[in-house]
């Protein structure tokens, strides 16, 4: 008996089996775990641009009453641009996200103008800033569940929501 529990402690013919039965549970943890990281930033960095992209429009924007946020059409067609690349119809700048319980709609977006007043300045007699006595701020901002592809719930963590916002001077047209 001695000698047949010698002969199955020296055996290494299964080595490699064993090995790579202790390695693959990592290596695919780790694979899938870039694979859901790059997903996310890349699904970031398009609604990111979209925001801005929104922002950019609004602030060139014109308006009679001085206030880009009056114009509900220039509203609509920048959440638009922001969501879909373009200001009338298009597609989904991410279509991932419109396929999910979690989708990133024309109404997650939140467009605001901020009054700032633009003194004169008593000793040169010229305003602060270039423009009327009155300047706006836009600001596009969203938020939105990124809808994960599953890999962060079997590892026990919940969705991530993007929080992004944008804010550009307005300009005018």
């Amino acid at each position: 008996m001695s000698s047949l529990l010698k002969k199955l402690i020296r055996e290494d013919s299964g080595t490699a089996t064993i090995e790579a039965a202790v390695v693959f549970p990592m290596l695919m943890t780790l694979g899938f775990g870039a694979i859901e990281f790059s997903n996310a930033f890349y699904d970031h960095q398009e609604i990111s641009t979209g925001i801005r992209d929104a922002a950019r429009y609004m602030a060139r924007v014109t308006d009679p009453s001085n206030n880009p946020c009056n114009n509900s059409t220039a509203v609509g067609y920048a959440k638009n641009l922001a969501v879909n690349a373009v200001i009338s119809g298009g597609s989904a700048r991410i279509p991932g996200f419109t396929k999910s319980e979690s989708s990133w709609t024309t109404g997650n977006v939140t467009i605001t103008c901020t009054a700032v007043a633009n003194p004169v300045n008593a000793a040169t007699g010229e305003r602060s800033y270039r423009g009327q006595s009155t300047l706006y701020i836009v600001t596009v901002t969203t938020a939105v569940t990124y809808p994960q592809f599953g890999f962060m719930t079997y590892l026990g963590l919940s969705a991530p929501t993007i929080n992004l916002s944008h804010s550009e001077r307005w300009i005018g047209g």
